[in-house]
């Protein structure tokens, strides 16, 4: 608890925090009501999360333009400028709600545009955001601190989702208008008030170190395989948060499942942010003891899941059993990453995150396009067995791994 207070009165992380609330704007526009959108434009899971796919591949390519920038360069003049487009962008994807009961093909090719646009510039934005903390509070401070922003980042996602419940709820969808561009026009403002900071960012030895897109991965190729085991939990961690952390994962196979305005699907999304939200408070930890503890709960909350579901169709035990996932899935990943620090070659450690960040590229869009061809095939509970079963034998597979690593 001491070490949560400090993390809250560092002004580094208050910037921080500030950001990341302004961020809301981002999750109402991008992906939510996209996806509802889209969803009820083309009735397609499989279209929707082909529309993941495109986003995430933008994503990626947003990353690597960013590694290609100027090697010295004012993060305040780079924050503000991809902020302020993305403002005028949500203007524009604005007007789509509003034409929203159009359903017409125009609009659909419409949002695409528009929520490219506002994913590449969310990705620049984020990576120059991430670089300006870690300059202000320090990137070991940011490390010790990753539970306590985890528990936070889960917060402000479920916010934004009881914002969009209580739109769809009274059914009105100007509110999330007027919501989304208020915080992106005070994103803008917050940006033009924090001091500057200059950066040195492309040194010739973090060139020879940087491990955050895809083109360096072949430098460091051959590190990799005197770690073969941590790579494998890398690889083993991003799928396991394809499967479970991200919410869009099981937002397709829900959607797609009862055809609703979200009121049911809210209270599903909120019960596994809140379970994510305690998981990732209570596992502040360096024990290896500990983290054995909570990989094997993680373990057994997978499982309790997957027997839940197998015993029952009903909707109402799915909604009890998401939260359990919400947990599950906060425990195990939070546990990765302390193991991953731990384990993992101080020397090397911006490598290996820069290695598990991109394989994160690359696993999110496989793991959604798959969501939504196996919901299609299969139908929802069959989906979300597979899904689960898949996600408790990752747990079990990185169980073992750390246990002979500790």
């Amino acid at each position: 608890m001491k070490f949560i207070a400090k993390t809250w009165y560092n002004k580094g992380f208050i910037y921080y925090m500030i950001g990341r609330l302004l961020e809301l704007a981002e999750a109402v526009f991008y992906p939510a009501i996209m996806v509802f959108i889209i969803f009820f434009i083309t009735r397609s899971p499989i279209f929707v999360s082909l529309v993941y796919f495109v986003e995430m591949i933008v994503n990626l390519v947003g990353t690597t333009y960013f590694s290609k920038l100027p090697r010295r360069f004012s993060l305040k003049k780079l924050l503000i400028f991809p902020t302020f487009l993305s403002a005028i962008n949500d203007f524009s994807f604005a007007t789509i709600i509003k034409a929203f009961l159009n359903q017409t093909l125009t609009d659909v090719i419409f949002i695409l545009v528009s929520t490219t646009i506002t994913s590449f510039l969310f990705t620049f934005t984020y990576s120059a955001r991430r670089l300006y903390v870690y300059n202000v509070i320090g990137k070991d401070f940011l490390n010790k601190a990753y539970s306590v922003l985890s528990g936070t980042n889960q917060a402000v996602q479920l916010i934004s989702y009881l914002i969009i419940a209580l739109a769809l709820n009274i059914n009105n969808f100007q509110i999330l208008i007027y919501i989304g561009v208020a915080l992106t026009l005070l994103g803008v403002l917050f940006y033009f008030l924090l001091p500057d900071v200059k950066v040195d960012y492309r040194s010739k030895e973090q060139e020879d170190r940087e491990g955050e897109n895809l083109f360096s991965l072949k430098k460091d190729f051959k590190l990799l395989l005197g770690y073969r085991k941590l790579l494998l939990l890398i690889m083993m961690s991003s799928i396991f948060n394809f499967l479970t952390t991200f919410p869009s994962t099981l937002e397709v196979v829900y959607i797609s499942a009862f055809h609703i305005l979200s009121s049911k699907y809210t209270i599903l999304e909120s019960l596994n942010f809140l379970g994510s939200i305690v998981g990732s408070y209570v596992v502040n930890f360096q024990s290896s003891k500990r983290l054995t503890f909570n990989l094997v709960l993680s373990l057994f909350l997978t499982s309790f899941f997957i027997l839940g579901l197998s015993l029952t169709r009903s909707f109402t035990v799915g909604l009890a059993l998401y939260g359990v996932i919400g947990l599950s899935s906060a425990l195990f990943s939070v546990s990765y990453t302390s193991f991953f620090q731990m384990t993992c070659p101080k020397e090397n450690l911006d490598v290996f995150s820069g290695i598990e960040s991109t394989l994160s590229y690359i696993f999110v869009p496989a793991g959604m396009l798959l969501s939504g061809i196996i919901t299609t095939l299969v139908g929802v509970f069959n989906a979300f067995l597979i899904i689960s079963i898949i996600s408790f034998i990752v747990s079990l597979m990185a169980f073992f791994i750390t246990k002979t690593r500790l």
